[in-house]
């Protein structure tokens, strides 16, 4: 009950500051999938959805996605995800292997029209969103990991972190 009303509290803060495009599912497996991604942790893209995954990696890796978002209903719209990293072998806790990487996620809606609360035209503007930062997860004990990661992300002319563990 306590890490659903945690998961809960992250999705709320993520939409409330206006990362809401950082819930769309990066890659066309985690579509397939419906988000359920969080246990896996065989590819780079782990470290979206579990940074302690990363540890179970044993090769580096890149993986990219990019699409014409809802192109029916916003012709200019496109999302993209690029997530890699590398492992290395490190002493720390007796020879364990830590996994670093780093992914991106970016979402360009296209050129919309400002309008003021008076209903007046002001003009277009390109509204654009981008998070990025680094993730780590590092071998603990055998099938026990632990993983860091935050991402500073730029949304409406303001940039914040984000934070996951």
């Amino acid at each position: 009950m306590f890490i659903a009303c945690l998961f809960g509290l992250a999705a709320a803060i993520t939409s409330d500051v206006g990362v809401p495009f950082l819930l769309i599912w990066p890659t066309a497996r985690s579509t397939a999938l419906a988000g359920a991604m969080t246990a896996l942790a065989d590819d780079p893209d782990a470290g979206f959805w579990n940074p302690a995954g990363l540890a179970s990696q044993s090769k580096p890796g890149l993986c990219a996605t990019y699409a014409s978002w809802l192109p029916g209903l916003y012709p200019g719209m496109h999302y993209a995800h690029v997530a890699g990293g590398a492992p290395l072998s490190v002493s720390i806790l007796g020879k364990r292997r830590l996994y670093v990487g780093g992914s991106a996620t970016y979402i360009d809606e296209g050129e919309t029209e400002v309008i003021n609360e008076r209903g007046e035209y002001l003009g277009r503007r390109r509204v654009w969103r981008l998070a990025a930062g680094p993730q780590a997860g590092i071998e603990v004990a055998d099938r026990l990991a632990a993983g860091v990661g935050f991402r500073i992300a730029h949304a409406e002319n303001r940039p914040f972190l984000l934070w996951r563990y």
